[in-house]
């Protein structure tokens, strides 16, 4: 079964859904979709057509028909969260950015880390390179030592 439905007041459309097998109601002014409990029930919007959170719409989710957004418009923060930690990678599974609650921040190449924050500073893994008049500054806050590439 396929519920559609769609509301006007006053030649104004005020929702357009189509979510497969779903119960839909309206009181107090919001839409409320139950999915029965079906996992398999979804909402699909068009191309440049946003999902919008917040009394304001200020967190929007939506694509451009090239491009996926997650966007934050309000003047709070955009917090992303994991039980144990965060991922950002891409479509085939490699991860370029790795948050690990109460540890490590990793950045990676090819999914291979090469930079780890630790509980006293980072690793590197791999080479450092810097343009050729470059510089890198050792301070021990007795002793600065500054060596030139």
């Amino acid at each position: 079964m396929n519920n559609k439905i769609k509301a006007a007041v006053a030649g104004a459309v005020l929702a357009s859904a189509s979510v497969a097998n779903a119960g839909i109601t309206w009181d107090a002014g919001e839409w409320t979709v139950d999915m029965n409990g079906n996992v398999n029930a979804f909402a699909i919007f068009a191309d440049n057509k946003k999902a919008l959170f917040g009394g304001s719409g200020d967190l929007q989710i939506y694509h451009d028909g090239s491009n996926s957004y997650i966007k934050d418009t309000g003047t709070g923060t955009l917090n992303l969260q994991g039980s144990t930690q965060v991922l950002i990678a891409g479509i085939n599974g490699q991860v370029g950015v790795q948050f690990i609650e109460g540890g490590k921040v990793g950045l990676r190449h090819a999914n291979v880390q090469k930079l780890a924050t630790t509980s006293t500073g980072v690793t590197v893994t791999g080479d450092i390179d810097l343009p050729s008049n470059g510089a890198i500054l050792f301070d021990n806050t007795n002793n600065i030592e500054q060596y030139y590439i």
